[in-house]
């Protein structure tokens, strides 16, 4: 995926580690033994330990030891809650501009003298 960055750059988006290689990777950080680092392991697998911290953090709320939403709830979040949040945020107005795309309207330009 492309996405438009600013002053014409492109800024490409990555793609998503494969699920199977996730699981390894989580495997083998919850299985390794006293004395070995996340970002050791991160380092391992060509990740950053940041990102191995946070598939834990998920995994563990798949798995029911920590609390909040897994990965099927995240994923089953209907858009309407995305856009209730934008709602309470920006008011009537900034809602209508994020969801047709469409810039606030400008102020009308001020009157030149002409002299």
């Amino acid at each position: 995926m492309v996405l438009g960055g600013t002053a014409g750059r492109m800024c490409t988006v990555p793609k998503p580690y494969p699920r199977e290689f996730r699981e390894d990777v989580i495997r083998v950080a919850r299985n390794r033994e006293p004395g070995v680092r996340i970002k050791d392991i991160a380092a391992d697998f060509g990740i950053s330990a940041s990102c191995l911290q946070n598939w834990l953090t998920q995994a563990d709320r798949d798995d029911g030891i920590r609390s909040g939403p897994t990965t099927d709830e995240q994923a089953d979040l209907p858009r309407h809650a995305l856009v209730v949040g934008l709602r309470q945020a920006q008011g009537p107005e900034g809602l209508q501009a994020w969801d047709t795309g469409a810039r606030r309207p400008r102020p009308p330009p001020v009157p030149r003298r002409l002299t």
